[in-house]
């Protein structure tokens, strides 16, 4: 569970956010356009920038637990993969996810091995585990980045725009898994894509003007004369989809 209340935060001086307040049971939308605070905002949740305000995981707040047990508690995935290392193999990447767990300068557990493979074939990358990883793909990097996550175990995971790098098939892949872990995690999915925040469901947190309004059920802001107020662009009617004409 995550709680905010009159919560701020701030890159600089242009780049903030003042005066949230949400909760999150289950699963979370962060909706909003271009620069208006949503990677911010998750970065803030993942104890990477400091906030003024409450900020509550699991009914303690943010700033009173330890950085190894945040890693335990919440994983963020970003929309895109940045590693600088050539010779960084698939396996290596994935089993990072399970260092906060790992006894300190002890080698990973045969278990953790195993937790690798089952989650690389799970998402279709196993064939790719001794390959480096920047001869992937972007969509098999993204692919990647969730895997690491779910081998982090985390009780919240934070995803940054995942299936922007995503084919069809993937991002249905990617959106039948998304729902499946709101049965044992805490979600946030950050994204563009309107029918996949819909298809979710859960509540919304939509980002404007260096603030944000909370609506505590989806079907509320996906109302089509909600959603023509919040982007000002028409939408169709049935579909909730935009209208170019």
């Amino acid at each position: 569970m995550i709680i905010a209340d009159n919560l701020s935060c701030r890159y600089n001086e242009r780049a903030y956010l003042t005066k949230l307040s949400f909760h999150v049971h289950s699963h979370l939308n962060i909706l909003g356009a271009n620069g208006t605070g949503k990677s911010m905002l998750a970065r803030t949740l993942c104890a990477l920038l400091p906030y003024r305000g409450s900020l509550t995981l699991h009914h303690t707040e943010l700033h009173a637990l330890s950085s190894n047990t945040i890693a335990k508690t919440v994983s963020y995935i970003p929309a895109k993969l940045e590693l600088f290392d050539r010779y960084t193999t698939v396996e290596t990447f994935a089993l990072l996810g399970r260092y906060p767990h790992k006894a300190p300068y002890k080698d990973y557990l045969q278990s953790d091995y195993d937790d690798v493979t089952a989650t690389l074939t799970q998402l279709g990358l196993d064939t790719l585990r001794h390959q480096p990883v920047h001869q992937l793909s972007s969509g098999q990097q993204q692919l990647l980045l969730i895997a690491q996550a779910l081998i982090q175990s985390t009780d919240i995971m934070i995803f940054d725009e995942p299936t922007a790098n995503l084919d069809p098939h993937n991002s249905v892949i990617f959106a039948k898994l998304l729902r499946q872990l709101q049965t044992s995690h805490t979600t946030i999915l950050i994204t563009h894509d309107l029918t996949l925040a819909a298809y979710i469901q859960g509540a919304v947190l939509f980002m404007h003007d260096h603030t944000a309004s909370f609506y505590d059920r989806a079907d509320s802001f996906f109302d089509t004369d909600n959603l023509q107020r919040c982007y000002g662009v028409p939408f169709h009617p049935q579909t909730r989809t935009v209208l170019y004409e």
